[in-house]
């Protein structure tokens, strides 16, 4: 039992009041910083995404004066999905066959495979699509301009921050089993490359 003191106050108990104080802000300061982490993933994606568009577009005006649209498309395909390389989580396959192919194509003459860059691009290469436009070039103007778009349905790998983004843009995420992926959309337009033509000179 305490007795007061004429002339001094009573010294208050504050014993547990640090503790306290941590129990109510740390989830708080938590989670903040879970969502600008996340927040600042989304930011680079969405850089890679438009660099995929370009990446994509670089690739279809090569291919598509000569072979059309169905071999442009799976060219730019592929080079959006390099692109979004980076960004893509690793992914399962199973047999080691079925994503052995996909990088031998990319590094032609490869001796060794990183079974981590294949399961990568087999992320990538799932996440990824391409619209190509037009659809056929018009002969007598090759030179016209050709549009890519590309989608990507980027995973968001920040627990907890991601079921966030999902609840608040439900439009722009999607649940697929146990990952939550944000759509990124991004095109680019090029002039298609028509056939060059070379003349012999100094016979």
């Amino acid at each position: 039992m305490r007795i007061a003191i004429p002339g001094r106050e009573l010294r208050k108990d504050e014993t547990g009041q640090a503790m306290v104080e941590f129990v109510v802000v740390f989830p708080v300061v938590f989670l903040l910083c879970l969502v600008i982490m996340q927040t600042f993933l989304l930011l680079t994606a969405r850089q890679v995404v438009n660099y995929a568009a370009y990446c994509a577009t670089r690739s279809a005006i090569v291919i598509f004066p000569e072979s059309g649209n169905t071999i442009a498309k799976k060219k730019a395909k592929r080079a959006a999905a390099i692109a979004c390389w980076s960004i893509s989580p690793k992914k399962g396959f199973g047999a080691t066959e079925k994503f052995i192919k996909p990088v031998e194509d990319i590094v032609e003459g490869a001796t060794g495979i990183n079974f981590d860059l294949g399961r990568r691009f087999n992320m990538a290469n799932s996440n990824v699509s391409v619209n190509l436009e037009p659809a056929k070039l018009n002969a007598k103007t090759p030179h016209q301009d050709v549009t890519v778009e590309v989608t990507y349905h980027y995973v968001m790998g920040i627990p907890i921050a991601n079921r966030i983004f999902y609840e608040m843009w439900k439009r722009d995420c999607k649940k697929k089993g146990k990952l939550y992926t944000f759509t990124f959309k991004a095109s680019c337009t090029l002039p298609a490359a028509g056939k060059v033509k070379t003349k012999k000179c100094c016979t």
